[in-house]
């Protein structure tokens, strides 16, 4: 389904005269298929369609919308025809075959990565180091037996797209008297290359999965 339809399906129930309602329903089911534009294979859905941890991913972008979760699993259950979970989609790839990251640099955990990255921007940025590096390490978080290949899930060429959908655009502000810029997607860049010393390609983990769960 496309991101509209899913939109309408949501709106079942809802006031369909609420154009703020519609525009952040279409913006929900639009995020999900983010991953579309990296690769058009339906396999692009294993960055972000599982109800579980694309659910707790999409809470964090749009804080405001009543009952994200049961939007997320509407949206994974009509696309798959069942409430797939992350752990499903990792069922159905060959996880040697995922790109490695680089060990010695994530065994600190996001933490270790973020005070890598924070090297390499204004102090006053520290935070935002920390909280890109907590979301793209979620996989992980969220699935701690699963192997440190399951990162490259979020951490490719599309994660820098998610992490400005959920984090927002680019702040500038005036701090001391200088101009403090935080991009969001930047940081992501510099979290994925300080973990993988590269941005893995989406399409490398899409050739990784066999299926749809």
């Amino acid at each position: 389904m496309r991101p509209w339809q899913h939109a309408v399906s949501s709106l079942a129930g809802r006031p369909a005269t609420d154009s703020a309602l519609w525009g952040s329903l279409l913006a929900l089911h639009e995020f999900l298929d983010i991953s579309k534009a990296g690769c058009a294979d339906k396999r692009h859905r294993i960055m972000l369609h599982h109800h579980d941890l694309g659910g707790r991913i999409a809470a964090q972008g749009f804080p405001s919308l009543n009952d994200v979760d049961g939007l997320v699993r509407q949206h994974v259950r009509e696309d798959l025809g069942h409430e797939a979970s992350f752990a499903d989609w990792m069922d159905c790839v060959d996880i040697p075959a995922l790109p490695l990251p680089i060990f010695r640099r994530i065994a600190g955990g996001p933490e270790g990565v973020a005070n890598m990255v924070i090297t390499h921007l204004p102090a006053e940025r520290s935070e935002a180091a920390h909280r890109v590096a907590q979301l793209l390490f979620l996989p992980k978080a969220h699935a701690p037996d699963l192997p440190d290949s399951c990162l490259a899930v979020l951490m490719n060429s599309v994660g820098p797209f998610v992490v400005r959908q959920v984090m927002g655009p680019p702040v500038i502000e005036w701090i001391g008297g200088r101009r403090v810029v935080t991009d969001w997607g930047w940081i992501a860049e510099a979290v994925i290359m300080a973990c993988f010393g590269r941005i893995p390609d989406l399409r490398e983990i899409v050739a990784c999965v066999k299926g749809e769960p």
